[in-house]
């Protein structure tokens, strides 16, 4: 049976023998541990297997896919909705934990390869030896040395795969995220809100800069089908805290973070000589350099700010919680900004340990405040433990 080639140079099975093959192995997958807990997965991994089969490898693009898998408009922003991109990376360390299971080296292979939504099927040759093609024990030729090193060379990096584990995802954004997209309970979003202000005015008010990272972040929860309320951080009760993972925004203006990060290494202090404020390094208190200071009487002069963002498992509540906290509210919403973007989050892997994932997470980041407005968000700091 000849194979017909994909559009990504892989190679698709046509004949009916070798779809059905497919199809059960698509089965075990889907059956897998590494799948049965996520519906979500199962489901994107079964629209694209079956696409490909029936021909219609060519149509499955990021936007093709969110719409028929995720239920996304026809016309939404791939930028500004990753979930496609965010689960396609998910998907692809599913498979890679399902194969590196005991006992599925003879399976037949769906393999998602990476910065492509195409699958490859890839079977596995397990024909038996002839008896008969085997020389005699009297004359049987000892292996050659270049025989000898090549297995040796082969042994050497299943051994280094099992050290370095390539299949864990050293993807930033996905390691950063992880923990909150696994934890049970609804994810419960703290914004500082304040009264209205005036006799008739019922609605909370909340900084735009706030609000604006609020909208960042919220995004990143969907592409995971995390749901989530919106509570005033007045409003946001220890129960509410208790039920589920947080994310908290803002700095001074919202007293859940600044309790949160009171301990920690990274927190935000004033400084009681100029009355500026600072991120404070605790094992470097005496330095001073992420100090806020600009023109009060030039409210456009550029200034650098500076914002805290973590993930942490707050010994309060034995809950996750992550925060996205500027000094000012353009820096909060640099952090939300840098939160929501994969690309800026490779940045925390210059100075982090290969897997940390399961460690507590604070990263100092600053950018140039231009007309109120936020530059984009560069690492100064890491901390891992």
């Amino acid at each position: 049976m000849q194979p017909t080639a994909a559009p990504n140079g892989s190679h698709q099975f046509a004949a009916p023998a070798d779809r059905a093959a497919v199809r059960e192995q698509l089965e075990r997958l889907v059956a897998s541990h590494s799948f049965r807990t996520s519906k979500r997965h199962s489901g994107f991994l079964r629209y694209l297997v079956e696409e490909a089969l029936e021909g219609r490898a060519a149509l499955l693009k990021e936007r093709t896919v969110g719409v028929h898998v995720f239920g996304r408009e026809p016309d939404y922003d791939t930028n500004a909705d990753p979930v496609v991109r965010v689960s396609a990376g998910e998907l692809r360390k599913r498979v890679a934990q399902y194969y590196h299971e005991a006992g599925r080296e003879t399976e037949l292979r769906i393999d998602l390869p990476p910065g492509s939504y195409v699958p490859e099927f890839r079977p596995v040759g397990t024909a038996a030896a002839d008896p008969a093609a085997t020389p005699p024990p009297s004359t049987a030729r000892r292996p050659s040395l270049a025989r000898l090193l090549a297995t040796g060379a082969a042994m050497a990096c299943v051994g280094l795969a099992l050290w370095f584990r390539p299949w864990i995802p050293r993807n930033a954004f996905a390691q950063f995220w992880d923990p909150l997209w696994d934890a049970p309970g609804a994810v419960v979003i703290s914004v500082p809100g304040r009264a209205p202000q005036g006799p008739g005015l019922g609605l909370t008010q909340v900084a735009l800069t706030d609000a604006s990272a609020m909208a960042r972040l919220t995004p990143v929860l969907k592409s995971k089908g995390k749901e989530f309320r919106i509570l005033t951080q007045n409003a946001t009760t220890l129960t509410d805290l208790q039920a589920g993972p947080v994310v908290l925004i803002g700095a001074f203006s919202n007293a859940l973070t600044l309790r949160l990060l009171g301990e920690a290494r990274f927190t935000f202090e004033f400084d009681p000589e100029g009355n500026h404020p600072w991120v404070r390094d605790r094992q470097n208190p005496s330095a001073k350099q992420w100090q806020l200071t600009r023109n009060p009487s030039d409210p456009n002069a550029e200034y650098a700010d500076y914002a805290i963002v973590a993930r942490v498992l707050d010994p309060a509540t034995d809950r996750i919680a992550v925060v996205a906290a500027g000094i000012t509210g353009p820096a909060t919403l640099a952090a939300g900004d840098f939160l929501s973007n994969p690309e800026y989050m490779e940045a925390i892997n210059r100075q982090a340990p290969r897997y940390w994932r399961a460690k507590n997470v604070q990263v100092v980041v600053t950018m140039k405040i231009s007309q109120g407005k936020p530059g984009p968000p560069r690492v100064l700091a890491n901390y891992f433990w």
